[in-house]
């Protein structure tokens, strides 16, 4: 696994932030060769709705791409509010680590 295939998203997962996160990812999966995109969330502290949908979104743009989305450190806030939402599901579509 290749540093160059993680993708660690910017802090606060909101909606401040969502759109730069969709942005770099868009542009991780345009310039990377491997079949697996990791994304690192041990460092996300927060995470709205619009962090959510992002999440849920990255799976689908991989899926589009023919890459596999894998989540690293999903926490337990974010997997909380998944299932707030009724979105648990659809998340844990993408692999988890």
């Amino acid at each position: 696994m290749s540093d160059s295939n993680h993708f660690k998203p910017i802090d606060p997962l909101t909606f401040e932030t969502a759109t730069a996160n969709r942005s770099r990812l868009i542009t991780l999966l345009d310039s990377v060769q491997s079949d697996a995109i990791y994304c690192d969330l041990r460092g996300v502290q927060s995470c709205d709705s619009a962090g959510l949908a992002f999440l849920i979104d990255a799976q689908r743009l991989c899926r589009q791409r023919s890459k596999r989305w894998v989540m690293e450190y999903l926490t337990e806030d974010i997997r909380a509010l998944a299932k707030l939402y009724g979105v648990e599901q659809i998340l844990m579509t993408g692999e988890t680590q």
